[in-house]
């Protein structure tokens, strides 16, 4: 009995040559497999084999913002789409074609393989639930010393008042905005939800690497002076 079996998987990665590899040898030997992939520059390019692929360049004004393998059986029917994108949701699809245990094994190759492509800082990069607990996280560790350092005096001479409680409430509102915001942008960049670390691609995921270790450091430290700051709140 033939099946088509679709998913959707929401997950960090990192594409290597070395990983793609793995990926394509997961194919039968009679399948005829493509790697198709979309550019920033939105040029659609192919390549019949990994060793053709792996000559890519990937310079960033053309770098790869989608991958997918396209694969047919020998009898040139469809069997297998996988489709890799930047997306911060959703951003791998597998659909595939074919007899049902074949296929259901395949598909079971594929979450394995896929699975291991997600990287240290995937609990970060996530940008639902996990995701957005570390975002808030992020904002108060930070807004926290800030506000404390300000209402503190106050507090201390009993001369705040309705309009100073108001101006704290607004300032904490516009501190933790712009903080947010900042964290959204360094997230972004250096936090990938999707990476494809094909040549030059590789070389500007490695240069983040040290973004990613300062910015980890930073919030630790910043975490340890919030939880210093409420217990000594007084």
């Amino acid at each position: 009995m033939k099946i088509e079996k679709e998913i959707t998987i929401n997950q960090p990665f990192v594409l290597t040559v070395e990983e793609i590899e793995r990926l394509y040898g997961l194919f039968g030997a009679d399948d005829a497999v493509t790697i198709r992939i979309i550019c920033a520059d939105q040029d659609v390019r192919e390549f019949a084999s990994v060793t053709e692929f792996s000559r890519f360049e990937n310079a960033h004004r053309n770098e790869i913002v989608s991958l997918s393998f396209i694969v047919w059986d020998k009898d040139r029917a469809d069997k297998a789409h996988i489709h890799f994108t930047k997306k911060d949701i959703d951003n791998i699809h597998i659909h595939i074609w074919g007899e049902e245990q074949d296929a259901r094994a395949l598909l079971e190759k594929l979450r394995q393989r896929i699975a291991a492509l997600r990287p240290w800082y995937g609990f970060i990069a996530r940008r639902k639930y996990s995701g957005a607990i570390i975002d808030t996280l992020i904002s108060w560790v930070f807004v926290i010393p800030v506000t404390r350092a300000i209402i503190k005096p106050f507090v201390q001479h009993a001369s705040i008042g309705l309009s100073g409680w108001l101006f704290i409430v607004l300032f904490i509102l516009i501190l933790n905005t712009a903080i947010s915001f900042a964290w959204g942008r360094i997230k972004g960049t250096s936090f990938p939800m999707g990476v494809f670390a094909i040549r030059q691609g590789e070389q500007r995921h490695r240069e983040k690497a040290g973004i990613r270790a300062a910015v980890i450091t930073c919030a630790l430290i910043a975490l340890m002076v919030s939880v210093i700051v409420l217990f000594n709140f007084r």
